[in-house]
Formats: structure tokens, C-alpha cells, sequence
């Protein structure tokens, strides 16, 4: 038929008579022949004069032709010029832009078929919300999804997924899990983005939720799933899952082949605290990559064994492996550890050489690392030379000046970052709060608090919670602090008992004191520095049969 459809004498004789079916068919067999964009045009020139462009079968052939060889706007010439397009039309022109890479316009695309009263399908349903991911447009695609209700598409087996893809990436869980509880057969595809989503918000306990479901359900684990449960396990130190997908994966045989599996088993391991187990799995991967490397890295960093870190990062310079901005901070980690200034130095020279200084996550680490080893003016040299600075970046400026006693320097740096338009984070309250409780600044860290909450909008973890206390209880305020804790919308932890403790023992309040330690040894009933404490205080009073 394609023979006959590429003679130039049967294709004249096609396009000379009246069209019929078989004509219509055989000229949309000849648009799929053409593999050149000369032939293609030639072809589309002859439809034109004879009045076939705007065909809907050939007219949405045509648009296909010129997808298929990239020449998007020859194609939505073409679209556009056919008159009654119908949903096979629009997911032509559709999966052209949505292959292209090109979110925007698909979106555009799909808003003007909607106009045209077009409620599309599961192909256009899908193309759209793929769009919505890549530009984060959470809200159109609450749109697309009432779209896909009205058509009944909404548990569809193609659109499900892609929908709770949309909400459980832009942190809408709650929604993604109520569309996934929705649907009375749940595939691995719908799992696998679900568990993800879980991931990405570190919410680590539900994705392991997941884990048990998915075997109730007799869903297949695929490669992609077993990795999305590895990083839960990751997340939650969760050794004893993390050892049984181990198992699965190499039973079913997914290690031989995937890296980014073997990979994520090195990550869960050493974060699980089986630094053996995960040396011994990147090991064996023969072809490891920057992330391997890292993982590996990183996870001796955790386990504080600073030496084997740098050893590794050495061994992966002389197997030219090069690094990336997360290897460099993870091998300034264990500088940190050891206090190794020289070695820090080294690492700094490399990053300048190999262009990763510029990086705002190296330029960090390399702060963090020269204020822990004391060498303020270097962390000042590398903070200017950062072009463009993040809140990170200032934090690190911020506590690097608490850490040695630098208070006003300290704040200072915080009213630049606030000057120049960054906005803070948990973190840097954090950090602000400490120095005020170091630096006796009372009155300024209730300030910074009182900000956080208001301007900001920051909820206080316990951290913050912790500082509060610290700062009233050094500060001598201890039934302020005690009034503190009593009035806090959480629970106090142990941190926060602990600091109320130290500072008892600091004022020499002994009644205080006893309270504090009450409530601390319910907590943690076999932490030997509060009985120790306890005790000094007694001794401090003359208590000796206390």
C-alpha cells in the first residue's frame, strides 16, 4: 500500500478525484511515508491546492508528519488551519509540544481546546498535568483534575497517577492520598508516585504505611518502588525493612543492573548506621558514579568516621572521578570532625580549581568548616567571594560570629541578610537565639522571637523552645522559664528540662532544680549527666545525704 501511496503517478490521480475514504486513507498512509521534510512539504503544498489541508483525518496527519520531525510551528500552522478539530487533533498537537519539553504551551494548548468546549481525554488530561508538574502550577491542575471528574476520568488508569503526581509534588498529601485511597485497583505506577511525594516531604512513617498496603494489595514491586521504600527506610533509620527489600531486590535480580538501586542501599545503610554493610555494597558496584561516591562519603561523614571519608574522597580523585558540590561539603564535614584546617585548605584549593567554589552549597560548608576551626578570616574571604549568597550561606556567617562571642557582628549580619531581601529560616532563628542565650542578650532574643513568630510566620519547633529556656534559665529568669514551659503549645522535651536543669545549678535553685529533674528523668531515665547534675547540686547546697 505504502508503494502505491509513493508513486507520483497514483498520488497525482489521488489528489485529481473527488476524495473518497480509500483516498483520504491512502494520502494519510503517503504523509506517514514521507521521511524527509522536503517530501513533506511537497506533499502539504498539494493539499493545500487542492483544498485537503484542512481535512480533519489529514489535517491532524499532517500535524503528526511534522511533530514526528520536530518542526513545531509548521505543525500548529497546520492545526490551526483545520476547522472541526477533534480530541485525536488536539492530542497530536499536544504530545508534540509535551514531547518538546515545551510546558507552557501545552497548558495554552489545553486552555484553548477547553474554550472551544472540547472536555478532552486521557491522553490531553494526562499532557496537561504533566505540564502543571513542570511548572509548578498546583492550582490549574486542581482545574484539570475537576475536568477529569466531569468526564469520569478521574480514576482513570493513565490520568490517577499523573493527578496524585501533581498534588503529592507540590506537598499536597492529604489530597494525593485521598485520590489514591479512591481507587479500587491501585497499580505500581500509582504506589511509586505516592511514595515518592512521602519522600520528597520527609515524611518517611507514611511511605512505610505504604509498604505494608502495597503487599495486601499483591502489587508487584518494581525497581522504582523498591527505591522509594529504600529512601523511607533511609529517612526513619529503618534497618530491618531496609535489610528486607535488600533481599527482594536481589532475589528479583534489580541490583545486577541498576546503579541508582545499589546506590540508594549505600545511602540507607549508612544512614541506618551500617557503615560495613553499605562499604560493602559500594564495593561491589562496578561502575560507580558521583552520586555512589557520595553516598559512600557521606555515610562514613554520619558515622563519624571522618578518616575513611577523606581517604575515600582521595581514592575517588586518583580513579578521576570527579566530584560534585555535595561530595566537596561532605569531605569538609569530616575536616570539621577532625579540626583539620590544612586538609579543609586543600579540598578549598581544589573546589577553586575545579570551578566548585562559586557553588553557594560549597561556599557554605567551606564557612562552616573555617569557623569551627577557628579561622575567621578565611570564612570571611570565602563569604565575600560568594556571588550569590542564600539564606544558608548567612546562617552560616551568623553562627560561625556566635560561636566565637562575636554577638554584634552576629546581629549585624542578620539585619544585612534581612536588608538585602533574603528571608530567613528556621535555622538562622535558630542560631539567634542560642547567641542571645549565650551573650546574657535577654530582652533582644524575646525580640527575635516574638519576630520570627509574627513577621515570618515561623512556627517554633523544639529547638527554638530549648533556646527560649536556656537564655531565661543563664539568664537567672528560672519561674519566667518555668511559667515558659508551662505555657508552650507542645510538649517539653528533654532538651528544654535539661536546660532548665543546667540553669538551676548555675543560680543555685534547689527546689527548681528537683522539679526539672522530675520531669527529665521520666523522659530519659538513663541519662547519666542528669543524675550527675542533680547531684552537684546537692553538693553545691552541702546536701550530702540528698
Amino acid at each position: 500500500e505504502n508503494e502505491q501511496a509513493s508513486d507520483p503517478f497514483r498520488r497525482e490521480h489521488m489528489l485529481s478525484v473527488a476524495p473518497t475514504r480509500t483516498t483520504i486513507r491512502a494520502l494519510g498512509d503517503l504523509l506517514e511515508a514521507c521521511k524527509t521534510i522536503k517530501a513533506l512539504k511537497q506533499l502539504h503544498a498539494q493539499l493545500v491546492l487542492n483544498s485537503l489541508h484542512s481535512h480533519r483525518f489529514l489535517g491532524s496527519k499532517l500535524v503528526d508528519s511534522y511533530v514526528q520531525v520536530c518542526l513545531l510551528l509548521d505543525a500548529r500552522k497546520a492545526f490551526d488551519e483545520i476547522p472541526q478539530r477533534n480530541n485525536r487533533s488536539w492530542n497530536t498537537i499536544l504530545s508534540g509540544y509535551s514531547k518538546r519539553e515545551l510546558p507552557s504551551e501545552t497548558l495554552d494548548l489545553y486552555k484553548l481546546m477547553r474554550r472551544e468546549g472540547l472536555l478532552g481525554d486521557t491522553f490531553s488530561l494526562v499532557f496537561a498535568l504533566k505540564a502543571c508538574m513542570e511548572l509548578c502550577c498546583v492550582d490549574v491542575g486542581k482545574l484539570i483534575h475537576a475536568d477529569a471528574i466531569k468526564i469520569c476520568l478521574d480514576r482513570d488508569a493513565y490520568v490517577a497517577p499523573n493527578l496524585v503526581d501533581v498534588y503529592a509534588g507540590f506537598g499536597c498529601l492529604d489530597d494525593a492520598r485521598q485520590l489514591f485511597d479512591g481507587m479500587v485497583e491501585r497499580n505500581s505506577v500509582l504506589y511509586g508516585v505516592l511514595v515518592k511525594g512521602y519522600v520528597k516531604s520527609c515524611r518517611g512513617r507514611e511511605a512505610m504505611h505504604l509498604f505494608y498496603k502495597i503487599q495486601e494489595d499483591g502489587v508487584k514491586l518494581e525497581p522504582v518502588l523498591v527505591i522509594g521504600f529504600l529512601q523511607a527506610c533511609a529517612l526513619l533509620g529503618a534497618s530491618r525493612e531496609g535489610r528486607c527489600l535488600h533481599a527482594y531486590a536481589v532475589r528479583m535480580g534489580f541490583t545486577c543492573s541498576n546503579l541508582f538501586l545499589s546506590t540508594c542501599l549505600v545511602d540507607m545503610y549508612a544512614k541506618c548506621r551500617l557503615v560495613k554493610w553499605a562499604f560493602h555494597i559500594f564495593y561491589q558496584i562496578q561502575h560507580r558514579d558521583v552520586v555512589a561516591w557520595t553516598a559512600m562519603i557521606s555515610g562514613f561523614v554520619l558515622d563519624g568516621k571522618s578518616l575513611e571519608a577523606l581517604d575515600l574522597f582521595r581514592s575517588m580523585l586518583v580513579e578521576l572521578e570527579m566530584p560534585n558540590a555535595v561530595t566537596v561539603s561532605s569531605a569538609l564535614a569530616a575536616c570539621v570532625h577532625l579540626s583539620a584546617w590544612r586538609t579543609g585548605k586543600s579540598i578549598h584549593a581544589f573546589s577553586i580549581r575545579s570551578g566548585l567554589a562559586v557553588n553557594v552549597i560549597v561556599g557554605t560548608s567551606l564557612i562552616d568548616m573555617y569557623w569551627k576551626c577557628g579561622c575567621e578570616q578565611y570564612a570571611c574571604q570565602v563569604f565575600n567571594a560568594i556571588t550569590d549568597k542564600n539564606v544558608c550561606s548567612w546562617s552560616a556567617m551568623v553562627a560561625g560570629y556566635g560561636m566565637h562571642g562575636k554577638c554584634h557582628e552576629a546581629l549585624a549580619a542578620f539585619e544585612q541578610m534581612i536588608a538585602e531581601g533574603h528571608k530567613p529560616n528556621a535555622v538562622i532563628f535558630v542560631s539567634l537565639l542560642s547567641l542571645c542565650s549565650h551573650s546574657g542578650l535577654v530582652d533582644e532574643g524575646w525580640y527575635y522571637f516574638q519576630c520570627m513568630i509574627s513577621d515570618y510566620g515561623i512556627a517554633p519547633s523544639e529547638e527554638h523552645y530549648a533556646c527560649m529556656i536556656d537564655m531565661l534559665a543563664r539568664a537567672g529568669h528560672l519561674l519566667e522559664a518555668e511559667s515558659f514551659i508551662a505555657n508552650m503549645p507542645i510538649e517539653p522535651g528533654a532538651s528544654m528540662w535539661g536546660a532548665m536543669l543546667s540553669g538551676c545549678k548555675m543560680h543555685k535553685n534547689i527546689e527548681l532544680a528537683e522539679r526539672a529533674a522530675e520531669k527529665l528523668f521520666i523522659l530519659e531515665p538513663d541519662r547519666a549527666d542528669a543524675y550527675v547534675l542533680l547531684s552537684n547540686i546537692y553538693a553545691d547546697a552541702g546536701l550530702w545525704d540528698q
